[in-house]
């Protein structure tokens, strides 16, 4: 008795656990959701894909004609052999449940209307090589539990709410090969750790409130073909050690708070404000950016000739005047020398410089007359002790003013 009792459990048990009855148990859970009214057995779904034990490994809905609704309405914990979540713009709306388990490797809920955070349970998945919750409503910070994701490729957070700073965990994510953030109110510097992710080949993290400079970790993005910037409160400059590694590559860094490069190498970045396009080019600006670059140089074409008059005029005058005095200097000469043959000139030279001797020029007094400062024709300025006339012809004077001299 005891041994068939026994043995009823045991089939009772296995028919529990058999693969038909789980697999049952999902289609049950998928037909709960109210998203799909089919009778047939799911894995035949378009929508669901199984593996061989019947199981649940993909959920694909992409654009759906209705409005899904609640998330929560997926039991993600019927699901223990999901990989792959692909509900893409099938106006999901909810919270992302925190208790998403499984095997996924892909997870992709973009353009929906989730709201709330994102929740640090995520960082569980460490076999998801692709997140994207790009363009919802989702709030809060990037927890930096997603830094524990290392087998992560691309990350996809744009067009959220979110705030807060970058995690600097993100920099352990070296398998990364697209990280992209824009359109959000993230504040704070970027990340050194950054530089780490050198697999990179899409870098966005344009259109935030990011501040402070570029850090020059970021030469390690030797990948990168898609760099941008902009739209943020950068300042400082452009490390010239990013815009050397980088290659012919789509860089934009306009609408930032940059400082002129003047020492920047000619053919490297020298951006401005307002700077964007190609490192080598300056293109790839957006239409914009184009038209204004097209009334930029008009403008500059059509200013380009009065300029260049207004120019050869003023350098015609700057050389008449010098060679006005040229004409001085050869007629006054050195003040030392012409004394000796013309000192009426020299003494004129000296009156007008002074305005007779002004008080105004007096930039002292000595003991036998003041000292003045004058600045003559040719340029040179000299000190002049002043000796009144009674006293130049007293010898004692004159020697004591030759003295002090």
């Amino acid at each position: 008795m005891v041994v068939t009792i026994t043995m009823i459990i045991f089939f009772l048990a296995h028919a529990i656990s058999s693969p038909s009855s789980l697999s049952s148990d999902e289609g049950e859970a998928l037909r709960r959701t109210g998203w799909w009214n089919s009778t047939s057995p799911h894995c035949t779904w378009p929508d669901i894909g199984c593996n061989k034990a019947e199981r649940v490994t993909d959920i694909f809905i992409f654009e759906s004609d209705k409005e899904l609704g609640e998330l929560s309405k997926l039991r993600f914990s019927s699901f223990p052999n999901l990989i792959q979540l692909y509900l893409y713009n099938c106006g999901l709306n909810g919270s992302i449940p925190h208790q998403i388990v499984g095997s996924l490797t892909y997870l992709n809920m973009s353009y929906n209307h989730l709201t709330r955070i994102i929740p640090s349970s995520l960082g569980n998945l460490t076999n998801l090589t692709y997140l994207n919750l790009g363009n919802n409503h989702i709030n809060g910070v990037i927890p930096p539990e997603i830094g524990k994701m290392r087998s992560l490729i691309s990350l996809e957070l744009s067009y959220n709410h979110l705030i807060g700073v970058i995690p600097f965990y993100l920099g352990n994510l070296t398998y990364m090969t697209s990280l992209t953030l824009q359109g959000n109110q993230i504040s704070g510097f970027i990340p050194i750790e950054i530089g780490n992710l050198e697999k990179l080949s899409t870098l966005d993290m344009s259109n935030n409130l990011l501040s402070g400079n570029i850090p020059f970790q970021l030469r390690n993005l030797k990948e990168v073909k898609y760099f941008n910037l902009s739209n943020n409160t950068l300042s400082w400059t452009v490390p010239h050690s990013i815009s050397n590694n980088y290659n012919s590559r789509s860089i934009d860094l306009s609408h930032n708070q940059f400082e002129d490069q003047s020492r920047a190498p000619p053919k490297p970045l020298d951006y401005k404000k307002g700077s964007c396009g190609e490192i080598n080019g300056l293109s790839h600006c957006k239409k914009g950016h184009q038209i204004m670059l097209i009334f930029i140089v008009s403008i500059s074409a059509t200013l380009f000739l009065p300029i260049a008059i207004l120019g050869f005029l003023f350098l015609k005058q700057r050389i008449r005047k010098n060679q006005s005095i040229e004409t001085t200097k050869v007629k006054n000469g050195d003040l030392f020398s012409i004394w000796d043959y013309d000192g009426v000139i020299a003494y004129q030279d000296i009156i007008r410089a002074t305005e007779d001797l002004d008080i105004r020029y007096c930039i002292g007094t000595g003991g036998y007359g003041n000292v003045y400062r004058a600045q003559l024709p040719s340029g040179k300025v000299v000190a002049l002790k002043e000796l009144h006339g009674l006293e130049r012809e007293n010898p004692t004077y004159l020697k004591s003013f030759e003295i002090e001299v």
